[in-house]
């Protein structure tokens, strides 16, 4: 039977096995659009207001905790949705209503050019990445300040906001979606907020939906990378192991 101090490496490896923290969720993009210029962007977040075309003056995301990379005075106009590294973004778009004229708002639709590698511009990465099928995507009102959202210190207040309240329109987002337009129609309360700001401005809020995604069959499976204090329990474990085979040599 071997002795216990035989048996302490394979104890210890055991043990680092446990204390390996878990490989890290894939991320979750419905939205990842990633040019970095302001007016290369104009035409990829569109308003049709029942006939009349009107760019997003401004558009940009806002991280759970608050923060936000793409201020008003930002040439970073991403308006990345979805989830990195289990936090969350929010998108949103500024439109100025002052163009509509005096008319009856009878229809609306968002229209959003997802991004693609291929796409011109190049963005740098697809603009849906998930390890599910598709992914449902919304666009609610948004009813904070909306010169603190552009200004990038709304806070979480402004995150929570562009997630939650009115629901004007949701889609389903797939990898097929990637360099296309997808039209999000406006139902019944949208077209009334829009009606309702004509001649002023309005922003929508982007968020990912709650519904159960359908899970992808061949999922690309992601690369976790060790935490520091893993690294620290491997050396410790490789450590013992010479230490206990030196001493068994030298007793031999």
């Amino acid at each position: 039977m071997p002795h216990p101090r035989q048996l302490l490496p394979f104890a210890v490896l055991v043990a680092l096995c446990a204390a390996a923290p878990p490989a890290r969720a894939q991320d979750r993009f419905a939205f990842g659009f990633l040019t970095g210029s302001n007016s290369a962007q104009d035409g990829y977040a569109s308003l049709f207001v029942n006939s009349t075309k009107i760019n997003s003056q401004m558009r940009g995301k806002y991280f759970a905790n608050g923060l936000t990379d793409n201020a008003a005075n930002s040439p970073n106009r991403n308006f990345q949705t979805g989830v990195a590294g289990a936090v969350e973004r929010r998108g949103w778009f500024f439109f100025e209503l002052s163009s509509i004229g005096a008319i009856p708002v009878t229809s609306v639709s968002l229209v959003l050019t997802n991004c693609s590698s291929f796409f011109t511009p190049a963005c740098g990465n697809n603009g849906y990445v998930s390890p599910n099928v598709s992914e449902l995507f919304n666009i609610y009102d948004f009813t904070g300040s909306v010169s603190n959202l552009t200004g990038g210190t709304g806070g979480v207040s402004a995150f929570n906001d562009l997630g939650s309240g009115s629901l004007f329109s949701s889609a389903t987002v797939s990898n097929s979606d990637n360099g296309n337009a997808i039209t999000f129609t406006f139902n019944a309360l949208g077209i009334a907020a829009v009606g309702a700001a004509n001649g002023t401005s309005i922003v929508f809020g982007s968020a990912l939906g709650l519904g159960t995604p359908t899970p992808n069959p061949n999922p690309v499976p992601s690369s976790s990378v060790p935490e520091p204090s893993t690294f620290v329990l491997l050396a410790s474990g490789v450590a013992t192991m010479m230490l206990l085979t030196r001493r068994r040599s030298r007793q031999s």
